[in-house]
């Protein structure tokens, strides 16, 4: 299950005590999310533990600088896109 509770047909990587899960929808095979699942105890808490946990929302296209009369975004950490005009330096 993504971090939108949608659930969906995982792919793992075992690594270092950690389990990664790709998650996909089961009639579409797009990514949903992923999640990270601790093995071990350790740090960050005990085996069983979900340390990390991300649901793709949606995606899309942005047109290179300087072409069309879109809106960009851009990352913000943690997930957080903000809407950038078209003149942004960032865009």
């Amino acid at each position: 299950m993504d971090a939108a509770g949608r659930h969906g047909v995982a792919v793992a990587r075992t690594h270092d005590g950690e389990r990664t899960e790709w998650i996909f929808d089961k009639s579409t095979a797009r990514l949903l999310g992923e999640r990270t699942v601790l093995l071990e105890d350790n740090a960050w808490g005990k085996a069983g533990t979900v340390v990390t946990s991300v649901a793709l929302i949606g995606s899309g296209i942005v047109a290179p600088r300087g072409v069309g009369e879109g809106v960009g975004v851009r990352a913000q950490g943690r997930g957080v896109l903000t809407p950038i005009s078209p003149g942004h330096p960032a865009v």
